[in-house]
């Protein structure tokens, strides 16, 4: 239940971070325009909403595998998606502010610490993997397909 619910967090957390940084990628100019215009922000900024966006289908995923009683798989799928998305959302969120990100001043710090904390609880990225891969092995070669179009 817990890392269910740490996804879920992580996902809603990570939607404000990329929110948080297009809205700032938008608002702050250099070189007479706003740094959203470049395209090397706007191939981060991209990354960052597809990680967020992938969060949060791996977290309704997990509940619809709730309602299934398959709660391993659910809840790996979903904590190692939304671990992996908190890592790589905190960092670009963190590339587009610079260093206002971290001041008292700002609130991004406040979302990204709390996404590296709950990246670490009810298991990280690589015990969610192991999970999913001790999983798959024990159903054998034979099921290893029908595991992964399921």
């Amino acid at each position: 239940g817990l890392a269910v619910m740490r996804a879920l967090m992580i996902s809603g957390a990570c939607d404000k971070v990329v929110e948080l940084a297009v809205d700032y990628a938008n608002t702050r100019k250099q070189f007479g325009k706003p740094i959203g215009k470049f395209q090397a922000l706007q191939h981060q900024l991209a990354e960052a909403s597809c990680r967020a966006a992938a969060a949060e289908m791996a977290g309704k995923y997990a509940c619809r595998e709730l309602d299934n009683n398959q709660f391993l798989a659910g809840a790996a799928v979903a904590k190692y998606t939304a671990s992996v998305a908190a890592k790589d959302v905190s960092r670009i969120g963190h590339q587009v502010f610079g260093a206002i990100g971290i001041t008292d001043e700002h609130e991004l710090h406040y979302y990204t610490r709390r996404l590296w904390q709950w990246r670490a609880e009810a298991g990280n990225e690589r015990y969610w993997s192991e999970q999913l891969g001790n999983k798959i092995l024990a159903a054998g070669s034979e099921q290893l397909w029908s595991s992964l179009t399921a």
